[in-house]
């Protein structure tokens, strides 16, 4: 989510450089500033999660890309069919250990910072 928001940050300012991304990112704060609470408060939420959601991404990057393809293929599978899901995760252990270092991470995190567990917990 937010590597792509990065790299094309990245690719802005090294085509335009970084005094025309400041005075984009000005004009877009003034457009904000009319913004309802609820809004400002899910855009800050956003920032606040960013290292919860690089989890995911971080543990799925020592591991190769077939396992995390497999990954979404059981989350597929669990809104359709749980009992295919299972089997499948039955065939790759590793993809469902993957999935419970990632979880515990994330619980890791939510219990040492209580703004991530709050964002989640009100937008999430």
């Amino acid at each position: 989510r937010f590597d792509e928001a990065d790299r094309r940050r990245n690719l802005f300012v090294q085509r335009y450089g970084l005094d025309a991304l400041n005075s984009v990112e000005m004009v877009i704060g003034e457009r904000r500033a009319d913004e309802p609470a609820a809004v400002k408060m899910l855009r800050q939420a956003r920032i606040t999660l960013k290292p919860y959601w690089d989890i995911e991404n971080q543990i799925w990057s020592q591991y190769p890309p077939q396992l995390k393809d497999i990954s979404r293929q059981y989350d597929i599978l669990m809104n359709t069919d749980e009992r295919q899901a299972k089997m499948l995760l039955f065939q790759y252990p590793q993809v469902a250990w993957v999935r419970k270092m990632i979880a515990l991470q994330k619980k890791q995190l939510k219990l040492r910072n209580p703004q991530i567990a709050q964002a989640l917990q009100l937008f999430y």
